[in-house]
């Protein structure tokens, strides 16, 4: 029976490391954690380490999905979301203190809102650090201004 419970025991938590991996990034005085799992990429703007899901301030993408998160010395977190990009349909943004800069590639003018959303990308990318999370491949890049 003991060698049962034990078996059982490390099955789970086997099972455990190979469907969710949690990484924390710092970003000058910020934490971010980026928590993947078979439910989707979870992006926390603190130190989690609950076993379940984060019910408020998080940002949820799909486990394709990627996201850019500038940190603007306010507080304020601004999320760019490309809408052309894979997973973006699952994007859930329940952070607080934060701004989703995206634009609707279903109107006559995407064009020139996709320019908009590039010209306030690189503006804030020659400003403020950031954090690049790709949830496919689980690649995060963090870079400062």
């Amino acid at each position: 029976m003991r060698k049962y419970v034990v078996f059982l025991i490390i099955l789970i938590v086997s099972l455990m490391l190979f469907y969710e991996s949690r990484h924390f990034y710092k970003i000058g005085d910020r934490t971010l954690t980026v928590w993947k799992t078979n439910n989707g990429c979870f992006v926390i703007p603190y130190s989690y380490y609950g076993i379940l899901p984060p019910q408020k301030n998080y940002l949820k993408l799909s486990n394709i999905g990627t996201v850019h998160i500038f940190i603007v010395p306010n507080d304020s977190l601004y999320i760019f979301a490309e809408p052309y990009s894979d997973g973006y349909s699952e994007l859930s943004n329940q952070m607080n203190n934060s701004k989703m800069i995206t634009y609707s590639a279903d109107t006559p003018n995407a064009i020139v809102q996709s320019k908009l959303w590039v010209d306030s990308f690189e503006k804030f990318r020659k400003q403020y650090p950031y954090i690049s999370v790709d949830a496919r491949y689980m690649d995060v890049l963090i870079k400062g201004p």
